[in-house]
């Protein structure tokens, strides 16, 4: 690895490699484990290296106690949705039953290899995924065709094992914008899970401060679902708190940003969950393509906004230029 590459990595994650544990395991194991769980077979080249690295010693195990990283691991792969990643792996009920069995030890009262290689390989297959992108087709067709970004996924996984975390996501390699669009996606499902998601009546008079409207109060209810109104979901007064309200919404959505209630903006309301869902989960995976970091010169065309963002990255700070 270069130093610019070091450097760039160093940034992304926290911790040092794990230290070599004294407790190792027979080399042979994997070839075993490759015939009975061929799916992963193609994550070999990658398993292996990580093992080598580390003289064959378990990853996933402290004394012969399962560590806490294994359970955090093992509820990010039961809830791959979280991430915008609809690819079910194919060993999720074996490592359910291996990981939260009675047991995680062998009949010698060893850490269960088959767990322990379990783990580590589901960590490759959902990294590629979730911070790589999916098969190059899923990106095709989301007219998405940058070249796809390269992570040192086993030296990742070292530190991960060695820094105690909550969640696995924290410094994950990916882009800034994917822990975003993961809360949005978050958001919205939950909204259409509860929500019936009825389109607002665009009025023939143009509604404007002062104006009353059972619109009004619809816009207002739409918007405190969506959290950019927090005031009075009763009164159906256009008051300054629903101006406020509809340019902070106007913003967020590229849309020139006066206050006032107007086609465009109605329309944006009334754009389905499902349809806000699916433009979420297209871009969470063109942030997997992405660098982890942006650290040179870069242009971001922003289409709803009818900006184009001229950045220039100077250290401590970032410069930016619109046209």
């Amino acid at each position: 690895m270069t130093n610019s590459l070091k450097k760039d990595w160093d940034q992304t994650i926290s911790g040092n490699f794990s230290e070599k544990s004294n407790l190792v395991f027979d080399s042979t194991q994997l070839t075993d484990f490759f015939k009975s769980y061929p799916d992963v077979k193609g994550y070999e080249q990658d398993i292996r290296s990580f093992y080598h690295k580390r003289n064959f010693s378990y990853a996933w195990f402290d004394n012969g106690v399962l560590i806490e990283q294994a359970g955090n691991l093992g509820n990010r792969l039961m809830n791959l949705e979280n991430d915008g990643v609809y690819k079910q792996l194919s060993y999720l009920k074996a490592l359910d039953s291996l990981l939260y069995g009675s047991n995680n030890t062998d009949s010698l009262g060893k850490p269960d290899i088959r767990l322990e290689l379990m783990l580590t390989s589901e960590y490759f297959v959902f990294s590629k995924l979730a911070w790589e992108g999916m098969t190059p087709a899923v990106s095709k067709s989301n007219k998405w065709y940058l070249p796809r970004k390269k992570v040192a996924y086993d030296q990742y996984l070292d530190s991960l094992l060695t820094t105690p975390i909550k969640e696995l996501s924290a410094n994950e390699p990916v882009y800034r914008q994917y822990e975003l669009l993961k809360t949005y996606l978050k958001k919205y499902r939950a909204l259409e899970a509860r929500e019936t998601w009825l389109p607002i009546a665009i009025t023939i008079k143009p509604l404007k401060p002062g104006d009353t409207s059972s619109t009004i109060l619809q816009i207002k209810k739409r918007l405190f679902k969506l959290e950019d109104y927090q005031g009075d979901t009763l009164s159906q007064v256009f008051n300054s708190d629903l101006s406020s309200a509809i340019k902070n919404f106007q913003e967020r959505n590229g849309l020139i940003k006066n206050g006032l209630p107007n086609k465009a903006t109605i329309a944006e309301l009334n754009i389905p969950l499902k349809s806000r869902i699916k433009q979420i989960l297209v871009n969470m995976e063109r942030s997997r393509w992405l660098p982890v970091t942006l650290n040179r010169e870069y242009v971001a065309v922003n289409i709803p906004e009818y900006k184009l963002h001229v950045y220039r990255c100077v250290p401590g700070r970032q410069l930016t230029m619109e046209l």
